[in-house]
């Protein structure tokens, strides 16, 4: 019997659609077929990875911080739960619904690494989404498949993202040494295949987000109506804090004529800027919901990488925000942009006065993305059977 492990940013305590969505997209393709007889998405419960403590001092000052941090988030979640009794009902069950999404694909969780090394698959992929995401402090050694099995196994990486644009210093060793133990890589960003020449990977495979190996129709049979909208609107997605998007946003849905539909809080965290924008405010919305949402909207603004990919699957005439508040955080949209060829749809919403100044010439994009799908396709057959 022929297994295969994914590992990707799956988890049981976050909401982010993206990754949910992505999970779900590459578990279902490789299931439908036929690469192999089980296909499980691992949920990686435990905290003891395997770290390279590449800057031993920093990590064990980072991770004091990001408990301290922890317990203010908790303080300030039980504030709000007292100010904001029903939202904070509405954000529960937003959890639950992605929780029971996920329910959709065959998922196991594994709690600790002895679990992990009794494991028997013949492939594991790393992919997609931000899994080797990098900092100056360590290496997770889990997410480059640096682990043993029962039995060898075949390792693999499909549209792996690094989320930025560089490498640090003291981790190029490591990462090169790891994947160069890999059968197969490939990449979701294109400036990353750059990254890992840059260290003496090569190779390395530009391939798509998961999420566009299944088609619109097969995304459509997943999409779940959100009651009570009835006027066309504007589905805004923001992961970012910035107060004069928002307003902005607004001014443009005013002058045509269309309403705002949003989810609060998107990054799963609490915030402000949140609390009085949008007509609609669709807290508890499943992923489900998310994708009915972009698939009926007039437009989509966002400035989330899937939010971008489901509005090019979707035909949606669509914007993406750049984002100031973290450096390199927009690379996979305007990397994405730029391979579907309409770069000038990463914007500073604040600057735009109408929508009218833009087109989208979906001929155009389909005969890109059709390529890149194709490909893709190709990269998956080719390291799965061969």
């Amino acid at each position: 019997m022929k297994k295969i492990a994914i590992i990707s940013e799956l988890s049981n305590k976050t909401m982010n659609y993206g990754n949910r969505l992505q999970t779900y997209a590459l578990n279902k393709y490789l299931s439908s077929n036929d690469f192999a007889d089980e296909v499980h998405s691992l949920i990686l419960n435990f905290e003891n990875r395997k770290y390279i403590l590449v800057e031993k001092l920093i990590y064990e000052l980072k991770m004091l911080i990001k408990r301290i941090l922890g317990f203010l988030r908790i303080i300030k979640s039980k504030k709000v739960s007292l100010s904001r009794e029903n939202e904070t009902s509405m954000f529960e069950k937003r959890l639950s619904n992605s929780q029971r999404f996920t329910r959709r694909i065959t998922t196991k969780e594994i709690d600790s690494l002895e679990q992990m090394q009794n494991e028997n698959y013949d492939t594991v992929v790393v992919g997609s989404d931000i899994v080797w995401k990098q900092e100056r402090v360590a290496v997770d050694r889990m997410r480059f498949l640096d682990f043993e099995l029962k039995n060898p196994f075949k390792k693999i990486s499909y549209a792996a993202s690094f989320g930025g644009v560089l490498i640090p210093k003291n981790s190029k060793k490591y990462i090169k040494k790891y994947l160069d133990d890999f059968q197969a890589i490939s990449v979701r960003e294109k400036v990353s295949v750059g990254l890992l020449e840059g260290i003496g990977v090569e190779n390395a495979v530009h391939v798509c987000d998961p999420t566009l190996l299944l088609t619109k129709e097969e995304w459509s049979a997943v999409a779940e109506p959100v009651k009570g909208i009835q006027e066309k609107y504007i589905f805004v997605y923001l992961l970012g804090k910035d107060i004069e998007h928002r307003n902005s946003i607004e001014k443009l849905a005013s002058k045509n004529s269309l309403k705002v539909v949003t989810i609060p809080h998107a990054n799963d965290n609490y915030d402000d800027v949140d609390d009085n924008f949008g007509d609609y405010r669709e807290m508890d919305a499943s992923p489900e919901n998310w994708i009915w949402l972009i698939k009926n909207a007039e437009y989509v603004i966002t400035d989330s990488f899937h939010a971008t990919v489901f509005s090019v699957i979707f035909s949606k005439k669509f914007l993406v925000a750049k984002r100031y508040w973290i450096q390199d955080i927009n690379v996979r949209m305007t990397d994405f942009l730029e391979t579907i060829g309409e770069q000038d749809k990463f914007v500073d919403i604040s600057s735009v006065e109408s929508l009218d100044d833009f087109a989208w010439n979906y001929e155009k994009i389909f005969s890109i993305t059709e390529e890149f799908i194709v490909n893709s396709k190709e990269y998956i057959k080719k390291t799965l059977t061969e």
